[in-house]
């Protein structure tokens, strides 16, 4: 335990919140490779996708099984939390004295949901006995699935992995992850770099379907010609991450 009666350090702490912080995007992305809607298999076709009532659309178990054992790992640590420290569980914004009900049909204990109230809890998480290996079950969770989604970013074939890349349909928030693996030549490509594009029209989105409550997806491949074809200006180098 540390000085400040934490059993996680403060620098560990951040990284952790950084990680559940991603989450719900992370998540759609996994979502995506749940149903394989990623549809590499269309791009650059010329047939048109069947509507999905005439093709089921295909099931990764592999994908399930990441995003399970993530909500119960987080599902567990905050029990640990609320019996530990004596915190009652309630949906963010809910919380009681409130005066706020639950709007129908909302989903208080999804994934996302266990992964904002878990970050807003960090310090209760930090100063309960044991709280040590909740940071590596739930990096090594969200690790699982980081691999899921771009499976074969991590080969060690540069022009492989950036192929794979390529090809890949994914939201802004998994375009900047992605571009982290790619090497120097894409070092800039950041949140603040991914986003200028696509808003400035550089990148188009990738064409649906899509479910309504998803951010845009764009083609990776799109998004990295952009960024070559509209160079940084030296001046802005810094603040592009």
């Amino acid at each position: 335990m540390s000085v400040d009666h934490l059993y996680i350090p403060r620098h560990t702490l951040k990284l952790l919140s950084t990680t559940l912080r991603e989450l719900p995007e992370l998540l759609i992305d996994l979502e995506v490779a749940l149903t394989k809607q990623d549809r590499l298999s269309m791009r650059g076709g010329n047939r048109k996708p069947k509507r999905p009532s005439e093709q089921p659309l295909p099931y990764s178990e592999d994908a399930s099984e990441a995003g399970e054992a993530l909500h119960r790992v987080l599902g567990t640590w905050i029990r640990v939390v609320c019996e530990h420290r004596g915190v009652e569980y309630s949906p963010l914004g809910y919380e009681p004295g409130s005066g706020k009900t639950l709007p129908p049909g909302y989903n208080a204990d999804n994934t996302p949901g266990l992964a904002k109230w878990l970050n807003r809890h960090l310090i209760s998480l930090a100063m309960t006995e044991g709280s040590e290996a909740a940071v590596d079950e739930i990096l090594d969770a969200v690790e699982v699935i980081r691999r899921i989604i771009w499976p074969r970013f991590r080969e060690p074939d540069t022009h492989a992995r950036t192929d794979a890349a390529r090809a890949t349909v994914l939201n802004q928030a998994g375009i900047t992850a992605v571009a982290r693996e790619l090497g120097d030549e894409y070092r800039h490509l950041g949140a603040r770099r991914v986003k200028y594009l696509c808003e400035q029209g550089y990148a188009r989105p990738a064409p649906g379907p899509w479910r309504p409550d998803w951010p845009t997806m764009y083609v990776v491949g799109d998004v990295m010609d952009a960024h070559l074809a509209h160079p940084i200006r030296p001046r802005h180098t810094k603040s592009s991450a």
